[in-house]
């Protein structure tokens, strides 16, 4: 049976909507939505790898159009072959920026109260954005059991346990939950945030409409940052967005001695190869390891001084 693309796109977000989480859904509904009107009225049997690649400029585009062809080939059984199983894609986008402490502590200190308090919690737990959007009250817990939860906060001895987050289907222990360390300071601010609430549960950090943060939000609160510092986007392009957190931090840490494992499992990270895309390469950290190994002057003129 040979279907057009119309179809197969209207059969395979069906499906999404059922099988998969309302962000990836909605995600794909946008990029599937940016192939143009001739190729949809195509049969499917008759797809070329030019019908791709004279639209899709970016791996996103590309990789949504190919995985619904794969979807209808091995899952709905509606085409014998994909036509774009050897396609190359446009090179996937990488984030470079980072930026340093005194930029960050001056992005978490501008805007409101509700602002300061998502981007103080991006900076505490090296979370991804919709990890601190999703943390509820429901998800705090003591990581000594016989520790109120309130003194664990006040003493930066408190978890945030979520057990639906990005990857954890690809995880080998899919009953392994996520862990956020909660900083003294990231608790000391959840106890003022839990005074002014009536209740506890919920989400834990609401944008200034007293509304649980949406990515569009969150897209926007950063917007709003980058006017009022005047902040552009630099050489590459690339703008300042809740992810470069992530990304400063990530580097940071690296630079202080916290590798492999370690550092993979504080960004959630499954497999380590992830984690090394988060770790920029400075010339000041450089310049700070070939200080720790480099001779003492003192012990190279000593040296250099012959001996009577």
């Amino acid at each position: 049976m040979s279907v057009t693309v119309r179809r197969l796109m209207t059969e395979f977000l069906k499906w999404a909507g059922q099988a998969l989480a309302p962000a990836t859904v909605a995600a794909y509904k946008h990029q599937l939505g940016k192939i143009p009107p001739c190729v949809r009225r195509k049969r499917a049997s008759r797809i070329r790898p030019i019908d791709l690649t004279a639209w899709a400029k970016s791996w996103h585009e590309g990789q949504a159009f190919v995985r619904l062809l794969n979807w209808a080939l091995r899952d709905a059984r509606l085409i014998k072959s994909n036509p774009l199983a050897c396609c190359r894609l446009a090179s996937r986008g990488q984030r470079r920026r980072i930026l340093a402490r005194a930029a960050l502590v001056r992005i978490m200190r501008t805007g409101r109260r509700a602002s300061r308090a998502f981007t103080l919690a991006l900076r505490e737990t090296l979370a991804r954005p919709q990890e601190i959007r999703a943390a509820t009250w429901e998800h705090l817990q003591s990581e000594d059991i016989d520790t109120p939860l309130d003194v664990a906060l006040a003493c930066g001895k408190a978890l945030i346990v979520q057990h639906e987050f990005k990857d954890r289907r690809r995880r080998g222990d899919t009953t392994r939950p996520r862990v956020l360390l909660v900083s003294r300071r990231l608790g000391r601010l959840i106890l003022r945030i839990g005074r002014d609430r009536t209740t506890r549960s919920g989400p834990i950090f609401l944008n200034n409409l007293g509304r649980a943060w949406s990515k569009n939000a969150v897209r926007c609160l950063f917007r709003r940052i980058r006017r009022r510092l005047a902040i552009i986007a630099d050489a590459n392009g690339e703008n300042v967005v809740a992810y470069t957190f992530r990304h400063s931090l990530a580097t940071l840490a690296a630079s202080k001695g916290v590798h492999g494992r370690t550092l993979a499992d504080l960004l959630g990270h499954v497999e380590t190869r992830t984690t090394d895309r988060y770790i920029h390469l400075q010339v000041s950290h450089l310049r700070e390891a070939r200080v720790r190994f480099a001779p003492d002057r003192a012990c190279v003129r000593a040296a250099a001084t012959p001996s009577l």
